[in-house]
């Protein structure tokens, strides 16, 4: 599995800034003991908490989710992935195992 097909300009437009990040991280600090529990020792991802709290780009443009199966198959070629709404999310867990799997 290899998603590496597109031009790197390509990953350069869909990347997340540091301001992005760094507002992430400062709602994550935010959080109440009992929400900081429940999510440790699990991946977080900066554009779940994203759209877990609304946080957007200094552009005010959505970051780019990398669990998207559009975000996916556009990474893959597919012209179809237009036309698959950018909702549609695989499972983290198919997605931590398809990451562990290609390095080996």
């Amino acid at each position: 599995m290899d998603f590496i097909l597109a031009p790197s300009s390509y990953f350069i437009a869909i990347a997340e800034s540091p301001d992005l990040s760094g507002r992430v991280v400062a709602a994550l600090a935010a959080e109440s003991d009992n929400e900081k529990l429940a999510r440790s020792g699990d991946v977080v991802l900066v554009s779940d908490v994203a759209s877990q709290y609304g946080i957007r780009e200094v552009d005010g443009s959505a970051p780019a989710h990398i669990r998207s199966l559009q975000a996916l198959l556009s990474l893959g070629g597919y012209r179809m992935a237009s036309y698959v709404p950018s909702f549609i999310r695989i499972p983290k867990s198919w997605l931590m195992y398809a990451l562990s799997w290609s390095s080996k």
